[in-house]
């Protein structure tokens, strides 16, 4: 058996957004924009950091979300 062992840090290669879902089309699972969105916040409230995160996504998708989707992602929703 081989163990490799990583040295200092490491930085992520793809957003917060893309990481969550990446195991989705490994597995050639297919998801609507919706369903992409309510699996991250889904997601990251589970492991309690999409209150830390929220600002950032919603910075990082500023210029071509729409506003039901800014809604959503900033928690309001009427």
């Amino acid at each position: 058996m081989h163990i490799s062992v990583f040295c200092g840090a490491s930085l992520p290669t793809t957003s917060i957004y893309d990481n969550v879902l990446s195991g989705f089309p490994l597995n050639d699972i297919k998801l609507s924009k919706a369903e992409k969105d309510t699996t991250v916040e889904h997601c990251l409230k589970s492991v309690a950091l999409w209150d830390e995160v929220k600002d950032v996504l919603e910075t990082m998708f500023a210029n071509p979300i729409d506003e039901r989707t800014k809604a959503y992602l900033t928690g309001k929703m009427g």
